[in-house]
């Protein structure tokens, strides 16, 4: 190993536990690279701590990357493991035998020539949450579940994950400290940006996250991502989902309110009136997907792409039922026509054209309005349902996914 290295990261630990409380502290003052940045506090603590060092030039190197065999050292001497010698191998052989023996690393997850490769932030966050007793099979949740318990934020305002950015030293040792505070049973703030961040990149959609009063994992939420395509004419056709966000038009700094237009309205049936969506009290769904078609048919003079669409019966805080079926569609102003007595007709087609041959590719875009409200069903046991609409007027629809709707 290279000797820098094990100056930087190896830790005494019985010279960690005899030192005395400040002694800690004072080595972390005269590192000179760490003052006004963001994780100073967080690098006073590790090196206090005692599992991690700074260089011999008086520097921390808080941006610098940190490779998968380091993190995993870190993780094994701050949590205080006891490494089973190993009689050959590699300087981190015995710190990967730790991990392996409490299943924060499991076999096989690196390739064993890339250990000193530079660790992602999304299998930093795997290990994380392996460090604090949780384990799963899906592979894209490991994020959600990191944001979800406070390991994770995001690197802005926005949420950004970054999933497969390298993991920095600053980093690494505050997703550590975090990892000691939740084995130690204290609960930590989460980010609510970085949630439905974290939820799109699991599943592409922020249902979860964005509309708790509907949905949450323990009332049985299961995301069918698989049904969300649907082909015809023998592969073709080919529609796709590409994903379902919820926005909060109460929330100017919603980071999805960008996919709203600005010229989007919506009839309000019991008011018999068209709004704007910019007034409050609403959701607004959003749901993308792609059209794919090889070669049009000469016989379709337009094809209705796929869709995703809420539906259940809603209740405001009342009792009163609002709306049944599909919420509210959204369009443009002038695609609405009146029909008297204060009603209104969508002629919102969305139908795709397409020349007799032609390969299409068409992003498609629908909008619905979910009015908010304190679900206050009846049935206890009714569920809210996502559905997922397939290719034209004979397309199958599909449960996407499925909650217990919570009632008061």
């Amino acid at each position: 190993m290279n000797r820098l290295m094990k100056l930087t990261l190896s830790v005494l630990v019985a010279a960690a536990l005899l030192q005395e409380a400040g002694s800690g502290t004072a080595e972390a003052s005269s590192l000179d690279d760490i003052h006004d940045h963001w994780g100073e506090p967080q690098i006073t603590a590790a090196v206090q701590e005692g599992y991690v060092d700074g260089y011999p030039d008086g520097t921390f190197k808080p941006e610098q990357n940190v490779s998968r065999a380091e993190f995993i050292k870190l993780v094994a001497d701050a949590l205080q493991w006891d490494q089973p010698e190993a009689a050959t191998g590699a300087w981190y052989t015995p710190y990967l035998n730790a991990s392996l023996a409490r299943g924060i690393y499991k076999s096989g997850e690196f390739p064993e020539d890339r250990l000193e490769d530079p660790i992602s932030r999304e299998e930093m966050a795997r290990m994380a949450v392996r460090a604090i007793g949780i384990d799963q099979t899906d592979t894209r949740k490991w994020l959600y579940l990191a944001a979800l318990k406070g390991i994770i934020n995001g690197l802005d305002q926005t949420g950004t994950l970054a999933p497969d950015e390298p993991t920095t030293r600053a980093q690494a040792v505050t997703v550590i400290g975090r990892i000691k505070q939740l084995r130690a049973g204290i609960s930590l703030p989460a980010d609510a940006y970085v949630i439905a961040e974290a939820e799109m990149y699991w599943h592409r959609t922020n249902l979860l996250s964005a509309l708790p009063q509907y949905f949450d994992e323990t009332g049985g939420a299961d995301y069918r991502e698989e049904l969300s395509t649907h082909s015809i004419m023998n592969g073709n056709m080919t529609c796709s989902l590409d994903r379902y966000v919820v926005v909060d038009m109460d929330n100017p700094h919603d980071p999805n309110r960008f996919l709203v237009p600005d010229d989007l309205q919506w009839a309000d049936t019991a008011e018999k009136k068209i709004k704007d969506v910019g007034e409050s009290g609403i959701y607004v769904l959003v749901s993308e997907q792609t059209l794919r078609i090889q070669s049009f048919p000469a016989q379709s003079n337009a094809v209705k792409p796929c869709y995703a669409s809420f539906m259940d019966k809603l209740y405001d805080d009342t009792g009163e039922l609002q709306a049944q079926g599909h919420p509210y569609q959204v369009a443009p102003a002038d695609h609405y026509t009146p029909i008297g007595n204060n009603r209104f007709s969508l002629k919102y087609g969305g139908a795709v054209t397409g020349n007799a041959g032609e390969q299409v590719i068409r992003p498609f875009t629908s909008y619905e309005v979910l009015p908010k409200g304190q679900l206050a069903s009846p049935d206890p046991n009714r569920q809210v349902r996502v559905v997922f609409k397939g290719i034209g007027a004979e397309g199958p629809t599909h449960i996407i996914y499925a909650g217990n709707a919570k009632s008061k």
